[in-house]
């Protein structure tokens, strides 16, 4: 036809233009007209499909419509041009709803079966607060977690007891840390049988087992005691699912360290000889998924320009601006994060994000933001009025052997229901990098920094002294 026809009810008056429809029309107007007329439906079956996650105007309900355009306009194409329905009179009402709701039902059922399982998690690390799952190690249970805090922690307390008559909180630190380094250590490598405590009621593993008896690593537990006289207890779990093979799972007859083992994975996965029809199948889903999470963040901007206040519509713009950004410069990442929760770098793709915020705010200043019904012209970073920063911070360290800086800003981060001590503040952002022993600037050779570590290139000397 080539023209779009305007119908009150395209549905009612389906078969009297059922004859004039070409396959170009399918895309021009056909499918967009009974997305508006099926509208309600969609809405319903998405919250079907995908549960309260596709409630409202969500990313799931966003998804769950596309899905729904492409059933429609291949079940149109079947019912007009491959099955031709419309010459026996098929009532083509009935036929899309059928396809409608066996496309949620398909979604529910994939839900449905994703496969759930038990895997250890380390009760040192539950303790602290961190879920750290396990991997087995002979016929132990290694925590890398555990492994890291070892080798981290001692260096903090040596740092906090050479400094420990300039800062009395430092005494209370030196004590969180030995606690935490106790029971690292206890659960670094540990057995998977073991026993409830009496006193804290928590895990105890039976490689904490002496001579004398075993003794409780917690903090706030003092027991001691034999095991003979304990109740056995099961190792604590988390409950996981996986629906197929990714590069997030490791399978169980691949041994080595986690890492070496998604490298190994994903090895598998970057062979060249792929089937055509799964690389074109991959490629279609990203393309749908890149452009539905262009689409939101574009939707994103214009509520915010639509509702909300002039005291908080910069700093919203600037942050979906970086979105977009780093959309541009690293699609698949931010499909990965955004879209499918997970993490496809080492460099964590929220730093990234961040920093792009940041600079993007000082390419705008000096702004004029509104608090409190005054005008606050804001012209520095950490002006307080903009709540960016709490002020600057610095301190000394060394480029280890992978050429890393860590974060050991001496500010702490104390936060959550259960104020919970995260260590470190996050660093923000890298004002400039010092050589203490030229005391001139080397921050061009920062490679690249999160929130927690600084990368630095290879011409820096390994055990260079900087002042950050």
């Amino acid at each position: 036809m080539g023209e779009t026809l305007p119908t009150i009810n395209i549905i009612k008056n389906f078969h009297n233009i059922a004859t004039k429809i070409i396959p170009e029309d399918l895309d021009t107007w056909i499918v967009p007209q009974l997305l508006i007329h099926y509208s309600d439906k969609i809405r319903y079956l998405a919250v079907k499909a995908y549960g309260e996650a596709a409630r409202g105007n969500t990313l799931a309900n966003s998804a769950f419509k596309e899905r729904a355009k492409e059933e429609l306009k291949s079940a149109v194409f079947t019912f007009l041009f491959k099955s031709e329905h419309h010459k026996s009179g098929r009532d083509i009402n009935s036929y899309l709803l059928t396809c409608l709701n066996r496309l949620a039902d398909r979604i529910l059922c994939d839900s449905d079966n994703i496969k759930k399982y038990n895997s250890p998690i380390c009760p040192g690390c539950k303790h602290i607060g961190n879920r750290s799952f396990l991997n087995p190690e002979d016929k132990a249970l290694k925590c890398d977690t555990c492994f890291k805090e070892i080798a981290r922690l001692p260096t903090e307390i040596l740092l906090l007891k050479d400094k420990l008559d300039k800062d009395i909180q430092d005494r209370q630190n030196i004590e969180l840390f030995e606690s935490r380094l106790r029971i690292h250590k206890a659960f670094a490598l540990h057995s998977k049988k073991g026993y409830r405590c009496p006193d804290c009621f928590r895990f105890l593993p039976e490689s904490l087992n002496g001579e004398y008896g075993i003794s409780c690593p917690f903090n706030d537990c003092e027991y001691f005691g034999k095991v003979n006289k304990l109740e056995s207890m099961p190792h604590p779990v988390s409950m996981c699912q996986r629906s197929m093979i990714s590069l997030q799972s490791v399978p169980s007859k691949m041994v080595g360290s986690a890492e070496s083992q998604h490298r190994e994975l994903q090895d598998i996965f970057k062979a060249e000889n792929i089937n055509p029809d799964v690389k074109m199948e991959i490629n279609e889903t990203f393309g749908v998924e890149l452009e539905q999470l262009i689409s939101v963040i574009s939707d994103q901007i214009k509520s915010v320009k639509r509702v909300n206040s002039s005291g908080t519509m910069t700093q919203k713009l600037l942050m979906y601006e970086a979105y977009q950004n780093i959309l541009k410069i690293s699609p698949e990442e931010m499909v990965s994060y955004l879209v499918h929760r997970k993490q496809s770098t080492d460099l964590p793709i929220q730093s990234r994000v961040y920093q792009e915020y940041i600079k993007l705010m000082e390419e705008t200043l000096p702004v004029t933001l509104k608090i409190n019904n005054k005008n606050h012209i804001i012209c520095d970073l950490l002006d307080p009025n903009l709540q960016l920063f709490d002020g600057k911070s610095e301190f000394e360290a060394e480029v280890d052997y992978n050429y890393i800086i860590p974060n050991k800003t001496s500010e702490t981060y104390v936060g959550g229901v259960n104020f919970k001590d995260y260590g470190p503040c996050f660093i923000g952002m890298i004002i400039d990098l010092i050589d203490k022993n030229t005391n001139k600037s080397i921050k061009s050779s920062i490679k690249n920094y999160t929130f927690s570590q600084i990368n630095v290139n290879s011409d820096i000397k390994i055990g260079t002294a900087v002042i950050v």
